[in-house]
């Protein structure tokens, strides 16, 4: 059996090496404790989000996330992520977002979701967890103690 030990591959002059679709270039991960309420019927930042800098226009990002989310009375806590700010562009449902839970009591659940998104720009793109109520009272995000929420962001070959 033969061995190849290379310290680097470097493409010739004059060529562009490129990975094959589909591959992960690049992953940053950001994460979050902090308990965070709202009683707004617009969406509001979590304090979850994190930046990544595309290599190429045609490359997408892969924005995973995992939350937790509280109600403490018979509302809906929606959660969406965005690219930008809350007041940027929503990945999800203008409305529901990326995921919800509703309840008629006090409950804690877990929200996780990915989705594929194209900014199309060599530029850095800060990507946002936001949450929003239905107006019927209060909700939140990381209400346990142990709670931590992340946001991957994975650049993948376009």
């Amino acid at each position: 059996m033969s061995t190849l030990e290379v310290k680097a591959i470097q493409a010739p002059t004059g060529y562009d090496l490129q990975m094959p679709a589909g591959h992960i270039l690049q992953v940053v991960q950001a994460q979050y404790s902090t308990n965070t309420t709202t009683t707004s019927t617009s969406f509001v930042t979590s304090g979850l989000n994190a930046t990544i800098t595309p290599s190429s226009t045609s490359n997408k990002i892969l924005v995973s996330f995992s939350i937790e989310a509280y109600t403490n009375s018979t509302d809906y806590c929606y959660v969406t992520a965005f690219r930008g700010t809350v007041s940027g562009t929503n990945l999800g449902n203008s409305v529901g977002g990326l995921g919800f839970i509703r309840t008629d009591a006090y409950v804690y659940s877990p929200i996780s979701n990915a989705i594929l998104d194209s900014p199309s720009t060599t530029s850095a793109q800060t990507y946002t967890v936001g949450f929003r109520s239905n107006g019927a009272g209060t909700v939140g995000v990381c209400y346990t103690k142990n709670a931590v929420a992340t946001l991957t962001l994975m650049e993948v070959q376009g």
